[in-house]
């Protein structure tokens, strides 16, 4: 560029995984039946770790899980407690009436794509597709140290399913 020429500033990406080698339960499995959802801080719980101090501008999140009926599932992400002890909270996979099987997805709120898109997604590789999950934007302007907690349940009993890989990308 010119001398003094004024760049663009690029935004940090700081990305946290949690790859808990399908132990979300004793036998691998997310827990199913309708005790499990609503109950938190039990083996459907995973923590990541944010060692670094920055304010949240954008939070994507990425979730990967084999499940029979992906509908079935709900994951709700608890951010760290601020100062005065508050927090935010975001149920960002609902329970839906979606048959299809696994999810491998990146949420974001400014995606377009649906959760229920008719297709069973393929997990491992890379992510399958993006879901607009608008309730992230609650997320911004926090800041980011400390521990985020991210519950994940079955709703319904009959059909269990294995937790893959997440990871929360902040920019």
């Amino acid at each position: 560029g010119l001398v003094g020429e004024v760049q663009p500033v690029r935004a940090a990406t700081y990305v946290y995984t949690q790859t808990p080698l399908g132990d979300i339960t004793d036998d691998g499995t997310i827990p199913s039946g309708s005790g499990y959802c609503g109950e938190t801080g039990y083996s459907n719980t995973r923590y990541f770790l944010v060692n670094d101090n920055f304010t949240v501008t954008d939070l994507n999140v990425v979730f990967s899980a084999t499940h029979g009926n992906r509908g079935e599932i709900q994951v709700t992400l608890t951010s760290p407690a601020d100062p005065y002890g508050a927090n935010v909270s975001a149920l960002i996979v609902p329970t839906s009436g979606d048959g299809n099987s696994n999810y491998d997805i990146r949420l974001d709120a400014d995606a377009t794509g649906a959760f229920n898109d008719g297709n069973a997604d393929t997990v491992g590789g890379t992510v399958d597709r993006s879901v607009q999950q608008t309730l992230l934007n609650n997320f911004e302007g926090i800041n980011a140290n400390g521990v985020w907690r991210m519950d994940i349940c079955d709703g319904t009993a009959s059909t269990t399913g294995t937790l893959s890989y997440a990871s929360l990308e902040f920019t």
